[in-house]
């Protein structure tokens, strides 16, 4: 477990933004994250929700090694623990995870936490307005196109 939370500056996401698969292969994901990287992904949600928690953890700590080590923003879809117990950059949460101030609470000020606000920003995990947030991601306008061969990391592309 992480000491204290982050006393940074957050990063900033800017660029594309990759999304991994359920998969369970480690070493697969790995080799394909890394060719996201090397193909421009200058952020990448570890967004595994079928795996164990062993594999999570295992996956979560590798792609944080690899991201880091090739100064790209990693985020933790939806486990606030996880996110933390790695030292994330941030933890994305979608409609039906935690409260927004609960993350805030776990990961600290300057952690980045993205929200998926659906149809109005008032949707996602409790809502956005009136809450101070450093990303609000909002796919609506947004299609996801497989990459990678087998894995299928994927990336959002404006349509």
């Amino acid at each position: 477990m992480v000491g204290a939370p982050q006393a940074s500056a957050p990063r900033s996401i800017a660029g594309l933004y990759a999304l991994t698969p359920d998969h369970s292969d480690t070493g697969e994901m790995i080799e394909c994250v890394a060719a996201a990287l090397e193909g421009g992904a200058t952020a990448v949600q570890y967004r595994n929700k079928t795996a164990a928690p062993k594999l999570r953890l295992q996956q979560a700590r590798a792609l944080h090694s690899l991201c880091t080590g090739r100064g790209a923003t990693f985020i933790i879809n939806d486990d606030i623990e996880l996110a933390r117990s790695i030292d994330a950059d941030g933890v994305h949460l979608g409609r039906g995870d935690a409260r927004i101030a609960l993350a805030r609470a776990r990961l600290g000020a300057t952690s980045l936490i993205g929200v998926s606000c659906y149809d109005s920003l008032e949707g996602g995990s409790g809502g956005c307005r009136g809450r101070r947030l450093h990303r609000v991601w909002k796919f609506l306008s947004f299609e996801y196109q497989a990459g990678c061969g087998a894995c299928g990391v994927a990336a959002a592309v404006q349509r």
